[in-house]
């Protein structure tokens, strides 16, 4: 299994950014930490979902087929 493409990769403070021009939704920068770190309850399924994301070197990223595959998990 390859690896996803680098170029793929978001800094979690650019997904407010990616989520904007994706949907239109406006969100804090420190949302996307949040929903990394805490998740965002998906009421009509009664769980919690978090954002996935991997740490490189002290920082944390996530991919943008990760953030599409949580707005699908948190809208459904």
């Amino acid at each position: 299994m390859g690896h996803p493409r680098v170029s793929d990769r978001l800094k979690l403070a650019d997904v407010a950014a990616y989520i904007f021009n994706k949907t239109g939704v406006t969100i804090k920068s420190r949302t996307a930490y949040y929903w990394a770190t805490k998740g965002k309850n998906n009421y009509s399924h009664n769980k919690c979902v978090k954002l996935r994301s991997e740490r490189i070197l002290d920082k944390i990223y996530t991919r943008e087929s990760w953030v599409d595959e949580f707005i699908r998990e948190v809208e459904t």
